[in-house]
């Protein structure tokens, strides 16, 4: 039986399988979608992805463990960052990448006050654009979602406050973005093209509706800003570390890559992680069977597990590469200046790829 530390890996890499088939709006009000992404990824198995700063880099050890950074928000009353925050997915076929869906987002983060304790802070959605891909079920999917929720969400603002160092510490007001989302989600929910098809699918809407958290849904709206803001309050060594870790009862085998680096010119720096896991066939197996046991009817669940004890071996004959890669630049003063967040899930030269690319557009602070 699969012990608990093992459990709680295939539910993180469930959780990103999925997220490779939403989007920005999708996932902001259509959690169940997930549910929809994960089985059209493991049951069926335009532009290049923005290039990962680690394909070039060299392996090493500490290059110097005096020499730190300390991630430390400088910040002032009134200062205005924009960011476009862009996401894709892209299927992998034998070698090739073929973009899915496409989505940017333009947002600004506002220093609203400057204390001894911190700072109060916003953050807004100001526009929202999709990529064109054609022949796409999924930019379908995400363009009919965007016409219906863009003008909505358009304006809405997230008050959030931090520490010193710029470490989120509290939401002011997410109780009335959770009656936002909420609210937009039970008035069009039914509207969706997609609904004929979960029906004909044999999966029970009143099901995937009584699974729908409300918490869930605010999150997607957060997802980036605490990511801009993940690694404040914290120092690290300036070092390059690679490492390989053997598989145990409790993980997998894994290799990692950490880097951090400062420009002796700009004191601006970089913090990146890459980790590959190397996950067994038969735990992908177990993934999908217990999605499939908790959102398909009994009927439906049993032709599912029926063709996959008869087919899975003959299709999949491979492990699951799973890897996670994130890259942040932040100016000196502590603003983040580009991020690179990105999940890739491979058997074989089959596999998936979603992306995030956050980048500054606008810059009005006081140095």
């Amino acid at each position: 039986m699969m012990n608990i530390a093992k459990s709680k890996i295939l539910q993180s890499t469930e959780k990103y399988a999925t997220s490779s088939h939403i989007n920005f709006i999708v996932r902001r009000i259509f959690f169940f979608f997930i549910i929809i992404g994960t089985m059209a990824m493991l049951f069926s198995f335009t532009s290049m992805p923005h290039k990962r700063l680690a394909d070039e880099r060299e392996d090493s050890v500490a290059q110097d463990e005096d020499s730190v950074v300390s991630v430390i928000a400088w910040f002032n009353k009134n200062d205005t960052m924009t960011y476009w925050i862009n996401e894709s997915t892209w299927d992998i076929r034998k070698g090739d990448t073929i973009k899915t869906a496409g989505i940017n987002t333009k947002i600004m983060i506002t220093v609203t006050d400057s204390t001894k304790k911190g700072y109060d802070m916003e953050y807004s959605f100001l526009d929202f654009k999709t990529d064109s891909v054609k022949d796409s079920w999924k930019q379908n999917l995400l363009n009919e979602a965007l016409n219906k929720y863009k003008e909505a969400i358009k304006g809405t603002t997230i008050k959030f406050r931090t520490d010193i160092y710029g470490k989120i510490i509290k939401y002011d007001n997410l109780n009335e973005i959770k009656k936002q989302s909420k609210q937009l989600f039970m008035e069009t929910i039914k509207e969706m093209s997609i609904i004929d098809s979960l029906a004909v699918a044999g999966i029970d809407l009143k099901t995937l509706l009584k699974d729908v958290d409300a918490d869930r849904l605010v999150q997607g709206y957060i997802d980036e800003l605490e990511l801009m803001f993940k690694h404040h309050g914290t120092t690290y060594n300036i070092v390059s570390i690679t490492n390989h870790s053997d598989a145990t009862e409790d993980d997998y085998e894994t290799d990692s890559y950490v880097s951090v680096s400062e420009n002796n010119e700009t004191y601006d720096y970089r913090i990146v992680v890459d980790v590959n896991k190397y996950i067994p066939k038969d735990d992908i197996k177990a993934i999908i069977e217990g999605v499939a046991s908790a959102y398909l009817d009994e009927d439906k669940f049993n032709e599912v597990k029926e063709d996959m004890d008869e087919n899975f071996d003959k299709q999949v004959s491979d492990d699951l590469l799973y890897n996670t890669y994130l890259s942040i630049d932040y100016f000196y003063d502590g603003w983040p200046k580009e991020i690179i967040k990105q999940e890739k899930r491979v058997i074989g030269k089959i596999g998936k790829l979603s992306q995030k690319y956050i980048t500054w557009d606008c810059r009005n602070v006081r140095h």
